[in-house]
């Protein structure tokens, strides 16, 4: 007759039914584990944008506005078509809040595809 008890050798050629399931399963968690480092990634830049844009906005400029180095740099950049008036009150980051928004929504899109 025929023994179905297992030898040294069936034991190596084939693995048990857990590791047969584990094996099928480490793809898809790779994938995750990806985009989970991917994801951390991105949240950490826009919290580190988010600080920054924070700072600017939050910093006390009353005591530089007659600066002269100051007024030369918002002459400059008015010459160069920045307004500076716009960047400080806040007004510039909130109007390209949802441009940022949309291109990081884009880049997280063309990860995952």
């Amino acid at each position: 007759g025929t023994s179905f008890a297992p030898t040294d050798g069936d034991a190596l050629e084939r693995p048990s039914c857990i590791w047969r399931v584990v094996r099928g399963l480490q793809g898809p968690w790779d994938v995750l584990a990806i985009l989970l480092c991917v994801g951390v990634i991105f949240v950490a830049l826009f919290g580190i944008v988010q600080a920054v844009i924070q700072a600017i906005t939050s910093f006390d400029w009353t005591k530089y506005e007659t600066s002269p180095k100051i007024q030369q740099l918002t002459d400059l950049a008015g010459k160069l078509g920045i307004k500076v008036a716009d960047i400080l009150d806040g007004s510039f980051f909130t109007q390209h809040k949802g441009e940022v928004f949309s291109a990081a929504l884009e880049a997280v899109g063309m990860l995952e595809s």
